[in-house]
């Protein structure tokens, strides 16, 4: 903020962000309650009721945590042993993991931060919300109110301890602070700077953020080059943000292993023609509606009932005002190019979204056969129906602006009115208030339901109960999980296996041969087992390897020199014999 140029005039710029911030934190706070940032409770992460894919992102920060520092920063070489695998790939908030890491020798040895990380995406999208409504509203209160709506955005919502990392849409709204007030920067130098920090950001908190943010910015860009004809920024603009980019994805390890960025998958995730008013079950008032694919939940972006009517309301003074418009000045006057780049963010946000098939409902009504090389770049953001969030938040902007001019033209209708600033003002307010309850109503079951998730008490219990299993830690350094590794991915059971021998692993400072995280891994590791089996098989031994086998069928059998026993429920081989327990003998 202190690159704008009313910043040193006035302070209300710092005020609404500071307000803005502390009411998203007092909004996290009613919500969650204040045990979720006590760093020492893992339990409500381990207890897999909800949170779903939560305990990868813990326990992968743990591995790391654990492993020798190297370069890339974000190795871990203690997860996917003998491969070592970034902790970019694992949705563990890679900024964040890599700062505790420097402060990991006097943090406790159970350290969870992604409480601490959804209060600041809480505050921060309440913070850039304040802003941008302020840009329009020019009032302190009114722009408060309207940051409640995008704190408390669905798409927002359904991230919030689930993908931790996904939480920062706070990165979106920045972006579009920094076109809106593109103006009030005292040099274009610091848009430079401002547009280069963000991209970098998003590559060390979740990928999925960097093509959000930088199609904001190109349409920005391409804004500026409409309005000044010049080239100079916009050129030195994508330069700085793709070398911040490529030195971040290079520091952190994005290169690093042989992962392919690619996933199978595409279309899966994408967004319905139905999503804005698709319930998913979060609304008291309306009715979920059947997709074509169930995976399109993940791109749902429901607005709410207060927005429906705030849309309703904007769609109509819109219209209104253009024919206002037309009557007085004709249509030549209208100043058409100055929307030609948000539409073109509409347009393509929306296109990449709905790829490779558009579906409406439960209807197929256009399936896109894209070239190999194209799915391939596509494949790198699976989840397309995410390409959906700018879309989502500009139609809260365009809500906004359109309120706010409402009311600068009761204004400029009546200001012969002794005190109509004030009366407009209140009417706003109340008129938003009433929306925001109407919001809120309907959302509820949404509210409720992340309330009971995260404000409920639980307790971990390991699976390995058996002293056996610490008496094995104690000769042992390795748990090898000799399945197919894609059922680490498809197989919830596995899965649930896997995340269990994580966190023994971490307990017991051992180290793992593979683990569930963020990209398909199953190939090479599938390979790896299979000669790591050849080898056994040819008379290789290896004393210190503790073999788990979450299925029988896995069960390699007699001529690999493994004596296997069940414990804890588990089929595990070992090199050496166990005294006191019963082996089981395969053919």
């Amino acid at each position: 903020m202190q690159y704008l140029k009313k910043f040193n005039k006035d302070h209300s710029l710092k005020i609404i962000f500071l307000a803005g911030a502390l009411l998203g934190g007092i909004i996290f706070l009613l919500l969650f309650g204040v045990h979720i940032l006590d760093v020492t409770y893992v339990d409500r992460i381990l207890v897999r009721q909800g949170v779903e894919d939560l305990p990868q992102h813990y326990l992968a920060w743990e591995c790391f945590r654990h492993s020798a520092w190297s370069f890339p920063l974000g190795n871990i070489d203690n997860l996917i042993y003998p491969e070592n695998i970034s902790i970019v790939y694992s949705d563990s908030i890679p900024l964040f993991a890599v700062i505790f890491k420097l402060f990991s020798p006097i943090l406790p040895s159970s350290f969870q931060y992604f409480g601490i990380w959804t209060l600041l995406c809480f505050m921060l999208q309440g913070a850039f919300a304040s802003l941008i409504s302020y840009h329009f509203s020019k009032s302190k209160v009114i722009s408060l109110i309207y940051s409640v709506f995008f704190v408390l955005s669905t798409i927002l919502l359904k991230r919030t301890f689930y993908h931790s990392a996904l939480s920062a849409h706070w990165l979106i709204l920045a972006a579009f602070a920094i076109w809106l007030f593109k103006n009030e920067f005292k040099s274009k130098k610091h848009i430079i700077i401002l547009f280069a920090i963000l991209n970098a950001l998003t590559v060390t908190i979740e990928a999925y953020f960097t093509p959000l943010v930088i199609g904001i910015m190109l349409c920005f860009l391409f804004q500026d080059v409409i309005d000044t004809k010049k080239w100079k920024l916009t050129i030195i603009t994508i330069a700085s943000s793709f070398v911040a980019i490529l030195a971040t994805t290079w520091i952190f390890g994005y290169f690093s292993s042989n992962i392919s960025p690619s996933t199978v998958g595409l279309g899966m995730y994408s967004f319905n023609l139905k999503g804005f008013i698709n319930t998913a079950g979060d609304s008291s008032i309306f009715s979920e509606i059947k997709l074509y694919l169930p995976g399109q939940l993940d791109g749902n972006a429901y607005l709410g009932f207060g927005i429906f009517v705030l849309l309703g309301f904007s769609f109509i003074h819109l219209i209104v005002s253009f024919f206002k418009h037309c009557l007085k000045k004709g249509l030549v006057a209208l100043n058409v190019k100055h929307y030609i780049p948000w539409i073109t963010l509409l347009v393509v946000f929306i296109m990449l979204a709905l790829s490779p098939q558009i579906t409406y409902g439960e209807k197929l009504l256009i399936s896109i056969n894209w070239p190999t090389s194209v799915i391939n770049i596509l494949s790198i953001f699976r989840s397309s129906g995410r390409f959906i969030w700018p879309v989502f938040y500009v139609i809260f902007i365009f809500c906004i602006r359109e309120v706010s001019l409402f009311q600068k033209n009761i204004i400029a209708n009546m200001n012969k009115k002794k005190g109509i600033n004030y009366i407009s003002s209140i009417l706003i307010v109340v008129m938003m208030l009433m929306l925001l309850v109407a919001q809120l109503y309907d959302i509820s079951p949404l509210l409720n339901k992340k309330n009971k998730i995260i404000s409920k008490e639980v307790v971990y219990a390991s699976p390995f109960q058996s002293d056996v299993w610490d008496e094995l830690a104690k000769t042992h350094k390795y748990l090898y999980i000799s399945s197919p590794i894609y059922e680490l991915y498809w197989d919830y059971g596995v899965q649930s296996i896997s995340l269990n021998l994580e966190k023994f692993a971490v307990d017991h400072n051992m180290i793992l041969n593979a683990a569930y995280l963020s990209r398909d891994i199953s190939k090479e590791k599938d390979i790896e087992i299979t000669e790591h089996f050849s080898t056994m098989a040819q008379g290789a031994v290896y004393d210190d390897y503790i073999y788990i086998f979450p299925n029988l069928k896995d069960v390699p059998g007699s001529g690999y020199g493994l004596h296997y026993y069940s414990i804890s429920g588990f089929t595990v081989g070992v090199n050496t014999a166990i005294n006191g327990l019963d082996e089981i003998y395969f053919n």
